[in-house]
């Protein structure tokens, strides 16, 4: 009888142990880092841009332009990502607002049909993002 008494009350320790686990490893999720984002090379940022002027109509210039503000913008996102500390929501709005000034100087450059033609290539591309997420990423 003692031995049927002591199996019981140690099967409810560990199942008691198992459910406080769980919801200490739950809670943990959230307060994970997020997954940090691959940086393109310069030799990546300038095949993105050329096949961007190609559907764009990008003088020279500004596809110098393009080039330059990606380079300086994966700068931007290399350096938060090695000072990001918050939590994974706190993280994806500083990563959204690092995007958001990127296509506002982009725009800056670009002709009224060009901006035309850069917006409707990013909704195109949002799809195609959106494959690649794992749940839980931010999507730009």
């Amino acid at each position: 009888m003692k031995t049927k008494i002591g199996l019981n009350a140690i099967k409810m320790v560990v199942l008691v142990a198992v459910m406080l686990l769980g919801n200490a490893v739950k809670a943990q999720d959230h307060q994970r880092p997020m997954p940090q984002q691959r940086i393109p090379d310069s030799t990546q940022v300038v095949k993105m841009v050329n096949r961007m002027a190609k559907k764009l109509n990008l003088t020279d210039e500004q596809k110098q332009k393009f080039v330059e503000f990606h380079l300086e913008h994966f700068k931007q996102v290399k350096a938060k990502q090695e000072e990001i500390n918050g939590t994974r929501e706190h993280n994806r709005k500083e990563m959204e607002s690092l995007r958001q000034e990127l296509d506002k100087k982009l725009k800056s450059i670009l002709t009224d049909e060009q901006k035309v033609e850069f917006d409707k290539l990013i909704q195109e591309n949002r799809p195609k993002r959106e494959e690649h997420q794992r749940p839980g990423r931010p999507i730009r």
